[in-house]
């Protein structure tokens, strides 16, 4: 309200199969910045009888910031 930015982490559920799960588990670490593409599954729950929703990211791409786009092809680090 003060008009000042003020960054706010924001944790949400990632689902990733084959090789993005396995390109997750190669370049992060847990509180490794990252860029995730993908589509949103929701999942509607009840919590003392309030109607809620789960929001799930379904990975289709996923790069840690220090990468390049994996559409681009990469250069051997030597």
């Amino acid at each position: 309200k003060s008009g000042e930015w003020k960054n706010q982490a924001i944790f949400l559920n990632v689902v990733a199969w084959d090789k993005y799960a396995e390109r997750a588990c190669n370049v992060l670490q847990k509180g490794t910045p990252c860029i995730i593409k993908g589509r949103l599954d929701t999942e509607p729950f009840e919590k003392n009888g309030i109607k809620l929703n789960n929001v799930t990211i379904i990975a289709e791409d996923i790069q840690g910031f220090d990468e390049k786009p994996s559409d681009q092809p990469q250069k051997a680090p030597f």
